[in-house]
């Protein structure tokens, strides 16, 4: 079974690791802490994926807390000019997808 928002969260991690390592040469710390939300979203997110009842909905939660935390450092390296907006805007618009889709997987009811 594949699960696309995880499809999605691996395809980005190449454009979240790229802003974070401009982030970086501004605010190391700030770069650090979205590269590791980001990987946990998606270790979350696999996690998740073959989990059935309370503990999937679990991981999809924390996975969609970690995507909310990595979109969140996009917005302050951009509040803080760490990085340009036309780059950092589009990743976090992705980034929110993201968080809409593990919301939704988080808080699927069985039928």
């Amino acid at each position: 079974m594949r699960l696309r928002v995880l499809d999605d969260i691996v395809r980005l991690g190449s454009e979240v690791n790229a802003l974070c390592q401009d982030i970086a040469q501004h605010d190391k710390e700030l770069a650090s802490q979205i590269r590791r939300a980001w990987v946990r979203t998606g270790m979350n997110c696999g996690e998740a994926q073959h989990r059935r009842g309370a503990k999937g909905k679990n991981r999809f939660d924390d996975a969609m807390g970690d995507a909310r935390e990595a979109f969140t450092g996009l917005g302050m390296a951009q509040a803080f000019d760490d990085v340009d907006a036309t780059r950092c805007e589009p990743l976090r618009h992705e980034v929110d997808r993201v968080v809409g889709a593990l919301y939704v997987l988080a808080n699927k009811r069985k039928r």
